[in-house]
């Protein structure tokens, strides 16, 4: 069962967040940030090295996939998300199994036939000094795109 905490926000952080709040779940980027430092804390009482490089690999992998999130997020801002092209997404990757076994290649052709080139928004990210896992960027890019899918077929 989920139980609740309160947390503290200086000023200008909460005042910013007001402005953003509605883009990303608030809850889920605090439940990361908190796990995160518990397994760096748990990582660092227990002096193991490997543990530590792998949390660092799987930080890697949910920011890539959370950049992915973003660039279908503002996609689907500039409206060059298409109901065709949900339902195509929908059909190729549209389960947990599929999303989780991802290569960038497949998605980049489906997104091509729709003049979406993921492998440019990967290069912009890597010109802008971002590490970027090219197929975790796809996973993230595209269950963005099918949770909105998913949303706007419930409504």
């Amino acid at each position: 069962m989920d139980k609740t905490i309160t947390i503290s926000l200086p000023d200008e952080i909460y005042n910013r967040l007001q402005i953003y709040k509605d883009k990303f779940d608030v809850s889920a980027v605090c439940q990361e940030a908190i796990l995160a430092e518990i397994n760096r804390e748990q990582i660092a009482a227990n002096g193991d090295v490997f543990d530590l490089l792998s949390s660092g690999k799987q930080d890697a992998a949910k920011d890539s996939m959370s950049m992915g999130r973003g660039d279908a997020q503002a996609c689907i801002q500039k409206k060059l998300i298409t109901y065709e092209l949900m339902y195509s997404l929908w059909d190729k990757f549209g389960s947990d199994e599929a999303i989780d076994n991802i290569d960038c290649h497949q998605v980049g052709g489906v997104l091509n036939a729709y003049n979406l080139d993921l492998f440019d928004m990967g290069n912009q990210l890597a010109e802008q000094g971002h590490t970027v896992d090219r197929d975790d960027h796809a996973r993230g890019f595209v269950a963005e795109i099918i949770d909105f899918f998913q949303d706007a077929r419930m409504r």
